[in-house]
């Protein structure tokens, strides 16, 4: 099987020669090209879904008309009557072989519109667009191809190879049948190649391909032509169609100069291709070795930048625990251990919740988790909270904590928590506020001591008293 996008050189030279053998020991040009299309059909493929590539191949020839089979010729006479042409054509493009998913596309004589195309003129193949544009891009003169000319040295050596391609077939001017065939068979591109034989006759080969296949692709396709040129040349004289008459295969000297002429164009194709491919891969290569030393400088930055990341995590006199986002510790530092009890190695990878918070408190961590992952929303992110921390052997104490959310574009969020043990400083604060309430009660004490218990009545008088002690009135001393 060959993958049809990208087509490797590797692909181009596999498919070359299974061509010129699918054409050996044939008897009519007409089944070598069924063996051609048939090879095309069934060998590409998308290689992601390991379908055939193509819903259609098919092989026209250019042909004279008057040595068509009947039925083709029935069928050209008709095409000129409907068309309002010339009641006879010297040349007519025949359909030589065909295969396809549907099971009519399979034979050659069951195509309504495409059996027998005449080319009474320059004019009725430019109506043709995609015709006209597939034999146009092999080089081919429009002229030549409505009033073929043998080549004089027998070879057609001096003819053009090229590949017809149209990267995106829906709404191409050059594709018909959108809405009947391209549309319903999901058709991305087509991809033509061919060329003339020495009998001035020229052929195609077309490709409806349901994959999109860029032009690097289809530009390995041009050996091809040359391939199946070899393969069909003994039949250029001979028997082209399987209904005409057996007749032995002369090799003259006409048919063995026609071969050499097309191996050796062939010879050339190959050659400029893997001299554009080798140029691709020289650019390549310098561009990985270019990019290789960056990369390298990223590196080495990167482990500087990780060096000093974990000297600060090592230093750190705070708790650092990073978290995945299913709630696994993902790192866990030295001032972490001190502080709740873990070994960094049993911490990592353990569910956050069940090393460091309470029990009482692992169902509102876990919402809050479920909640930032499914709406984008965290009340405690970037805050400095108070919150109850839990130690190995299950001892609680309080900690300020402070949560941050690392988000990697492509990447589920990860979270990093700092968390410092305040257990002295909140004790240090309650001893704190109890010294000064009691300051405050003695405080009061003393006040009322001091105050008369009440003031004389003195007729006309009006008396008050004031307790104003020195300082703020919290503290015991003799000012006042």
């Amino acid at each position: 099987m060959l993958d049809l996008v990208p087509f490797a050189l590797s692909d181009m030279v596999a498919a070359s020669a299974a061509l010129r053998t699918v054409c050996e020991g044939g008897a009519s040009m007409e089944e070598a090209a069924n063996g051609v299309v048939d090879y095309l059909f069934e060998q590409l493929v998308d290689k992601s879904t390991g379908e055939p590539a193509c819903a259609l191949v098919r092989f026209y020839k250019a042909h004279p008309c008057d040595r068509l089979p009947p039925d083709l010729q029935e069928a050209a006479q008709k095409a000129l009557a409907d068309a309002d042409e010339e009641p006879s054509s010297p040349q007519c493009l025949a359909l030589l072989a065909s295969a396809g998913i549907e099971p009519e596309w399979n034979d050659r004589r069951a195509s309504r519109r495409h059996r027998a195309m005449p080319l009474p003129s320059v004019a009725a193949l430019e109506r043709l667009p995609m015709v006209a544009a597939v034999l146009g891009q092999f080089g081919l003169d429009p002229s030549a191809v409505v009033a073929p000319r043998a080549a004089v040295d027998g070879t057609g050596s001096d003819r053009s190879f090229d590949v017809f391609h149209v990267a995106d077939a829906v709404g191409s001017p050059l594709i018909p049948d959108q809405d009947d065939f391209v549309v319903p068979y999901a058709i991305r591109s087509v991809i033509g190649f061919g060329g003339v034989l020495p009998s001035g006759s020229a052929f195609a080969v077309v490709l409806f391909t349901t994959v999109a296949v860029p032009r690097e692709s289809a530009s390995m396709f041009a050996p091809l032509a040359l391939s199946v040129k070899v393969g069909i040349l003994p039949f250029d004289d001979g028997r082209v169609f399987d209904d005409e008459p057996c007749a032995e295969v002369a090799t003259t000297e006409r048919s063995l100069r026609s071969q050499v002429a097309a191996l050796t164009q062939l010879i050339e194709v190959r050659e400029r291709l893997v001299g554009a491919q080798t140029a691709q891969l020289e650019a390549a290569f310098a561009t990985l070795e270019e990019r290789s030393a960056q990369l390298s400088d990223a590196l080495s930055a990167l482990a500087i930048s990780e060096a000093r990341h974990e000297a600060l995590m090592e230093a750190s006199i705070d708790a650092v625990i990073t978290m995945d986002h299913e709630g696994r510790v993902l790192g866990f530092n030295p001032a972490a251990s001190r502080i709740f009890g873990y070994e960094q190695e049993a911490a990592l990878g353990q569910p956050l919740d069940d090393l460091v918070i309470p029990p009482r408190l692992r169902p509102n961590h876990r919402e809050g988790l479920r909640n930032y992952l499914r709406d984008g929303v965290g009340p405690i992110l970037g805050r400095h909270i108070e919150q109850t921390g839990m130690r190995a052997d299950g001892s609680e104490f309080p900690v300020e904590l402070t949560v941050t959310a690392m988000e990697v574009p492509g990447a589920p969020p990860a979270f990093a928590a700092t968390v410092r043990d305040i257990s002295v400083e909140k004790e240090t604060r309650g001893r704190l506020k109890e010294a000064r309430e009691h300051s405050a009660r003695v405080a009061r004490t003393l006040q009322e001591s001091l105050l008369p218990p009440r003031l004389p009545a003195l007729p006309g008088v009006e008396l008050a008293s004031r307790y104003h002690p020195a300082g703020d009135g919290s503290e015991i001393g003799g000012d006042f």
